[in-house]
């Protein structure tokens, strides 16, 4: 009982909700449990624990700070639009709730935590990450060069290919790379000589995964990425500023050399700027969305439907989760979001309005704004800068990513846990000047 009354219920939590996102990070291991019966149950446990941790939180009265409260109102309007929308729910969206609870309130908090516990705990996150994904990079790149078809949506060499890998789609594959090249920058940060001759071959093996990967999705974000780095780098000219702008100059490089727009799955033999022409001359509303879809992967579409049904409930939204059920109140007979299937509205802002309304929606842009705020001082007040910079370099990654997939908000996937994770230890070290 003694034991009990000492464990780390939020470091465990933590260390479940990590290999949670691990397990179904790659669809081959399922451990001979294909309907992932394995993975609920330690979900299960991982509720349980996040309400260990909010009692105990609430009780010693360590839920005080502006993060807290902001996410408290956020989850108390949410549970609200749950109840108005019962008819529409299913268990599904009762778990994607308490789902992000679990985010909420058990991967931020590090409450108790010395500066250098923070320290050491996410580095060794970002370790256990790096080492993980590199391995299924390098086997993915093995296999490539061997030729094995299993890892394409198309074989058809020298035409555009979409590598999938080990993971679930190319998307994946791309973001989870473009997490591990800063993770690897993360660690080139005053490492031996031994660890630089490593880490850099890692870093081409990822940018060749997310070159392969044609995730559109992925690539910006990194553009985003490397455009804060490069702000970073002119403000202090420094060594590493050179490095950064020579990398940026390379991405354009190969951007406008192989133009990866046109690897897209649609409309292979348009380029980029001619669908951008095609837009700015056609008159007919039906194929301007035609091209627009093109050039979002049909997200458009989805975007377009997800506001529509959005409007219908403006103040506190439809629920989590109901997006196909409430699709049934659209008069579109050729609705995206019946063809594809889509439960998620593949923008962070569109889903927030979707799920939780206006009321929602302003609360998810105080805390983003919030958080803005938390990560300009974060890296202005460390002591070492460059790895600071790259912590926050991987949140604004998954945010980016988040405007045309899906992370942040009711998504259980790795990319997402760092997002919280990145931001409560960034709020709790705020309150001390720490290197990390």
């Amino acid at each position: 009982m003694q034991y009990l009354r000492k464990l780390d219920w939020s470091r465990a939590a933590r260390i479940l909700c990590f290999v949670i996102g691990c397990y179904s990070l790659v669809e081959y291991i399922d451990f001979g449990d294909p309907n992932y019966t394995v993975r609920n149950y330690l979900i299960y446990f991982l509720i349980l624990l996040t309400a260990i941790v909010m009692i105990k939180n609430f009780i010693t009265g360590k839920m005080k700070a502006w993060f807290y409260r902001v996410l408290m109102m956020y989850s108390a309007v949410l549970l609200i639009s749950i109840g108005l929308n019962r008819s529409l729910m299913d268990t599904s969206g009762i778990i994607l709730f308490l789902e992000m609870l679990c985010m909420f309130f058990s991967i931020t908090d590090f409450n108790g935590k010395t500066r250098n516990e923070i320290k050491k705990e996410i580095q060794c996150y970002l370790f256990v990450f790096l080492c993980f994904v590199s391995f299924l990079n390098l086997i993915t790149v093995i296999l490539v060069l061997s030729g094995n078809s299993v890892t394409f949506f198309s074989m058809t060499i020298p035409q555009p290919i979409r590598l999938q890998g080990f993971f679930t789609n190319p998307n994946l594959l791309g973001i989870y790379s473009v997490l591990a090249s800063v993770f690897s920058l993360y660690w080139m940060n005053r490492q031996k000589k031994q660890w630089l001759i490593l880490l850099v071959p890692n870093m081409v093996v990822h940018c060749l995964c997310l070159y392969l990967s044609d995730s559109r999705t992925a690539q910006i974000a990194l553009a985003f990425a490397l455009l804060v780095l490069a702000i970073y780098g002119l403000a202090r000219w420094t060594w590493k500023s050179l490095i950064v702008m020579a990398g940026i100059g390379a991405v354009i490089v190969m951007t406008v050399v192989f133009n990866p727009f046109d690897f897209s799955v649609f409309g292979r033999n348009v380029s980029f700027q001619e669908k951008i022409q095609q837009l700015m001359e056609t008159e007919d509303e039906q194929e301007k969305e035609v091209i627009l879809n093109r050039l979002t992967s049909s997200r458009y579409s989805l975007w377009k439907e997800s506001v529509t049904l959005a409007n219908q409930k403006p103040v506190l939204g439809n629920g989590v989760g109901t997006l196909y059920s409430a699709s049934d109140n659209l008069e579109n007979d050729q609705s995206s979001i019946k063809q594809h299937g889509y439960f998620n509205c593949h923008n962070l802002f569109i889903n927030a309005y979707y799920s939780t309304g206006a009321v929602g929606l302003i609360v998810v842009v105080v805390l983003l704004a919030g958080l803005g705020r938390e990560y300009v001082l974060f890296v202005k007040n460390s002591k070492n800068q460059w790895r600071s910079l790259c912590l926050i370099l991987a949140a604004i990654s998954v945010f980016i990513y988040s405007m045309l997939d899906i992370g942040i908000l009711f998504d259980f996937r790795l990319l997402t846990f760092f997002f919280w994770l990145i931001s409560g230890a960034i709020v709790h070290l705020n309150r001390s000047q720490v290197t990390v």
